[in-house]
């Protein structure tokens, strides 16, 4: 059969555009000022940005690339207190914990807690080989691991640099001291009582409550011959210095509480206990790592994002018989774009001197969505536009060997009609998303500030650079898709044709039967009931939305600091909260009417049903999730009302660790229902204006 070959003049009626009467167009862009001066700026852009097409993409690259650079060679900077939520009560307690842990006034950071368990689960900790690990590891941390000394210009062990808090873990030595005694002995030493939680050995007293955990009591709660501990699960330490009297800088003592703990998972080699360690600053570097083992993932989403628009961007084109081969080189652009303008955003920001926090890897995520969309939209009306002027010049006798000038003025008068149609969408929807982040600027806290700030300016960049960078790619491959089409003429379009003939034809089935499946009674029916379902569905979730926030969600599935979270979560806390309360002006302590105020304030405190075991009013720490962290919130209310209710002339303050997390799910349902109000408000003066 021959085949034929399709006549492009002919007029199509499915094809044909209805052109409203012209007193019908001028009322309808009177109805939004701001649409029609949209459209004038627009006109004028596009044949601004065609005719420099090549500056403009070169200055995009190297502000990108330099904002890239910046990037790169910041590290980051993580806060755990910016996690609290502004104004936070735990703000002032955690102020006043750094006060009183460093006399300097110059922070606390300088903490290690050691957690040591046996190899073997369900070992003993009390028995004479195990305590001598623990021993062993006491002096390992003391003496083996060296920092420089600015004060001293000596490279020092702990316990030569150590100041005020040097006897932490001495209860546990003098622990130590009297099992020996008391096993070589037979618990015979009568000045030697091990019994827990208070010790007495040759009249030394010490409390061993904040070095024992997971105690079992013997049988009957019989006293055994050398203590009336039946097993220990695990033991504790702790150590503390003052910073500023080493002279570290913040890199410098990092470094140092991050060695520890890499000395015991890496070097340490026991086969008896297994030892883990944690600090703030081995906290703050496994978000770090958290937060790059992100990239991966942006790689894989870049990946699909390219793929899908390499593919969805040519069949666009083909459909409108747009097809080149430029256009696969166009959907990658529309995806590398939204990257060029994050990294050109974020390192202007530092540039600023903004906070490199990891929570920023998240922006890239989502700008790239976003502007992926603004270049289909784009691209697509592009495709529209072209291929209708590109029959109309079919209609009529087409100049052959057209200059450069009138090429580039034709893709600028084709550009002016795809941003007249299609910005005011882009724009609408930038907009709304700047103005959501900007209300979590001023809800939430300073890390979600940060995250919201910089999506701010990421949005805003990457709507100028698709303006600007995009349109300019665009013009650039449209000009060179002109030239190509002049040189070879039609003759490649048959192909074109005849995809669109049945592309058109399957859609138009398609959705033909779609509209008559949604237009049937039944189906509209059960559409509708599975709304009102779906509805009630949502309100039910929302109401039993668990709001639980810990340290470990910021943790990478691989951290050694899930292992030491979930001992302590379990084993730990349950038995063993302790509620350290400050007193900042306590007066004139000689003066019996002010000592008054503060044993009035301790003993009731002590009066707490939860002092000696966690029961009382504040249920759930035997559960799991949100049953315990409520118990912990429960817990720490009352602790706050005690203090509010008898501290208050002496300036008490109690400190939680887990406060600055426990205060941010309490403003979790506050700052969700207020950041919806709010970006709902600030969506419909948007609606109102542009549409």
């Amino acid at each position: 059969m021959d085949k034929v070959t399709p006549n492009f003049k002919e007029e199509k009626p499915t094809n044909a555009i209805i052109v409203p009467p012209k007193d019908a167009i001028v009322k309808r862009n009177n109805k939004t000022a701001v649409i029609a001066l949209l459209n004038v700026f627009y006109q004028k852009w596009a044949l601004f940005v065609v005719k420099h097409r090549n500056l403009i993409m070169a200055i995009c690259s190297i502000l990108s690339t330099l904002g890239a650079v910046k990037i790169f060679k910041t590290p980051f900077v993580n806060d755990l207190n910016g996690w609290t939520p502004y104004g936070a009560r735990s703000l002032a307690e955690s102020d006043a914990w750094n006060q009183f842990f460093n006399d300097t006034g110059t922070g606390s950071n300088f903490a290690i807690f050691v957690l040591i368990k046996p190899n073997v689960i369900g070992t003993n900790m009390l028995q004479r080989k195990m305590l001598e690990e623990v021993i062993r590891v006491d002096e390992l941390i003391n003496w083996n691991i060296t920092l420089q000394n600015h004060a001293t210009n000596k490279s020092e062990a702990f316990a030569e640099f150590c100041y005020n808090f040097c006897d932490i873990n001495e209860p546990l030595r003098l622990f130590w001291k009297g099992f020996v005694t008391q096993t070589e002995e037979g618990g015979k030493a009568a000045e030697i009582s091990l019994n827990y939680p208070n010790i007495n050995v040759w009249g030394r007293k010490a409390n061993i409550q904040p070095h024992f955990h997971g105690v079992n009591f013997a049988k009957n709660n019989l006293t055994t011959k050398i203590t009336n501990m039946a097993s220990v699960e695990m033991v504790a330490l702790q150590y503390r210095a003052e910073r500023r009297l080493l002279g570290l800088s913040s890199a410098e003592m990092k470094q140092y509480l991050i060695r520890v703990s890499k000395f015991f998972e890496n070097e340490f080699r026991s086969d008896l206990v297994h030892v883990m360690s944690i600090s703030q600053s081995y906290v703050e570097a496994e978000f770090v790592r958290a937060s790059l083992s992100m990239l991966p993932y942006l790689g894989f989403g870049f990946a699909v994002m390219a793929f899908c628009t390499a593919i969805s961007i040519p069949l666009s084109a083909a459909y409108f018989q747009q097809a080149t081969v430029h256009k696969v080189s166009l959907a990658l652009v529309a995806c590398i774009c939204p990257f060029m303008a994050t990294g050109t955003a974020l390192g202007l920001l530092l540039l600023c001197g903004m906070r490199f926090s990891s929570i920023l890897c998240v922006c890239p995520f989502l700008v790239l969505a976003i502007g992926v969309d603004a270049a289909f939209l784009m691209t697509h009306a592009w495709n529209r536009i072209a291929k209708k002027k590109r029959e109309e010049e079919d209609k009529r006798t087409t100049k052959v060997g057209q200059s450069d000038d009138e090429i580039e003025g034709q893709v600028a008068d084709t550009m002016a009609m795809v941003l007249m149609d299609t910005g005011p969408s882009i724009l609408v929807s930038a907009l709304a998303n700047i103005l959501a982040d900007a209300i979590g600027c001023f809800i939430g806290s300073p890390e979600i500030t940060l995250l919201c700030l910089a999506n701010m300016a990421a949005l805003s960049i990457n709507l100028l650079f698709q303006c600007t960078y995009f349109v300019a790619v665009m013009g650039t491959v449209a000009i060179i898709e002109r030239k190509t089409r002049k040189e070879k003429g039609t003759a490649e379009r048959n192909w074109q044709f005849e995809f669109h003939a049945k592309a058109k034809a399957f859609v138009s089935r398609v959705v033909g039967a779609y509209v008559a499946l949604l237009s049937h009674r039944i189906v509209a029916s059960l559409v509708a009931l599975c709304s009102v379902f779906f509805i009630a569905f949502c309100a039910i979730g929302i109401s039993n939305f668990e709001v639980n926030m810990t340290s470990k969600q910021l943790y990478a599935r691989d951290s050694p600091l899930l292992e030491i979270d979930n001992v302590r979560e379990q084993h730990i806390i349950p038995s063993y909260t302790t509620a350290v309360v400050f007193v900042s002006r306590p007066g004139n302590l000689s003066s019996p009417a002010q000592l008054a105020k503060i044993d009035t304030l301790v003993g009731q405190m002590e009066a707490l049903p939860e002092r000696r075991t966690i029961v009382g009013q504040c249920r759930g720490w035997e559960e799991n999730g949100e049953r315990r962290q409520n118990a912990k919130r429960c817990l720490l209310k009352e602790w706050r009302r005690t203090v509010d209710k008898y501290g208050k002339e002496i300036d008490a303050s109690v400190h939680h660790d887990e406060a600055i997390f426990l205060d941010l799910m309490d403003n979790m349902p506050t700052d969700t229902w207020e950041s919806a109000v709010a970006t709902l408000v600030c969506m419909a003066l948007i609606c109102l204006a542009m549409l």
